[in-house]
């Protein structure tokens, strides 16, 4: 009795050995299975990656996402690094023309798997960027899962246009470095040096030291911007574009600027003195911008006028030739080419 009892345990014991045996190997089976699985998919990935088609699905993605006819000439690898030397669209409504060059990332293989670009950092060569605000532009999807994300984009060098319709904005030789905001469809700028070249007869160049701006929807919201205006001036501004409606207004001070620089040639010697204006510039679609402020004139002098000599040679009085002026201002308004002072 007892040694049957003992032949059961034993019999008991060997199944249950061989279960284990086989679990073990079923477990080894599955992981050995699983490494071939995603050796395989990260092969195929990559011969993917480098395939015509896939750059072919993101011209299209590109295309209909900015309303433009857009293509990469080209992607290559790196391990998971991606460059593209080239990168053109052109469009007939809010996006005119992109070009980018020299546009380097690294890629996520694990968001690339679920049919999404997330990289840490994007660095553009060059940027390029016309855009017509006369006209309608895309509208993106508010709360929706975003097919490229990233974290920090740079780039070197940024040029382009934003078309007013009876003026344009350009700017050259700019570097800016984007991140995303705090909420879907936001992003903050930093813009450091460059030139913008501006359709205000007041200051029609001006040299960026910095700017801060937001992106949000449709609306670009420069927070603060600091240039420089012709040789001694400051100017700081803030204000706003609406690029769907085409609306915009800025306001701006003006300071540090010497007479002879803004005036003629022939009255630079004739009129001396520190300048500087508080202005405001708004417009409304494709109606001229109005301009509108103060211009204030201190520590000047005037001197070489013809009048000034006929009163000093009346008077007999030679202090008449030179004009002392501590404090002269007016008010302006500008609105097409209508001047009002």
């Amino acid at each position: 009795m007892a040694s049957r009892r003992a032949r059961r345990r034993a019999g008991q014991s060997r199944r249950a050995g061989g279960a284990r045996v086989w679990l073990g190997r079923s477990v080894l089976g599955f992981l050995v299975l699983a490494v071939i699985s995603a050796l395989g998919g990260y092969l195929w990935l990559k011969h993917y990656l480098r395939s015509d088609g896939f750059r072919q699905m993101v011209n299209l993605k590109v295309s209909a996402a900015l309303e433009v006819e857009a293509a990469f000439d080209e992607f290559k690898w790196d391990g998971m690094e991606m460059t593209s030397p080239n990168f053109q669209a052109e469009g007939d409504a809010l996006i005119r023309r992109v070009e980018v060059e020299d546009l380097k990332s690294e890629i996520s293989l694990g968001a690339l798997l679920r049919k999404r670009v997330e990289t840490p950092e994007v660095r553009v060569g060059r940027l390029h960027v016309e855009v017509d605000v006369t006209r309608d532009g895309p509208r993106f999807e508010t709360g929706g899962r975003q097919f490229v994300k990233f974290d920090t984009a740079s780039i070197d060098e940024l040029s382009g246009e934003v078309d007013f319709g009876e003026t344009s904005l350009y700017w050259n030789d700019v570097r800016g470095v984007l991140q995303p905001g705090q909420t879907q469809g936001s992003y903050a700028v930093s813009l450091a040096r460059g030139q913008l070249l501006t359709p205000l007869s007041l200051f029609p160049t001006l040299d960026l030291k910095k700017a801060k701006l937001r992106v949000v929807d449709d609306e670009l919201i420069l927070q603060d911007g600091n240039f420089e205006v012709f040789a001694s001036g400051r100017l700081q501004t803030e204000g706003e574009i609406d690029l769907g409606s085409g609306d915009y207004f800025f306001e701006g001070r003006l300071t540090e600027v010497f007479c002879e620089e803004i005036v003629p040639e022939d009255w630079a010697k004739r009129i001396t003195g520190q300048v500087a204006s508080d202005f405001t510039v708004q417009a409304e679609g494709k109606k001229p911008p109005v301009i509108s402020g103060d211009l204030r004139l201190r520590d000047g002098y005037l001197t070489a006028l013809p009048v000034l000599d006929r009163i000093a040679a009346y008077t007999s009085t030679e202090r008449f030739r030179r004009l002392s002026l501590r404090l002269a201002g007016l008010n302006f308004r500008q609105e097409g080419k209508r001047l009002e002072l």
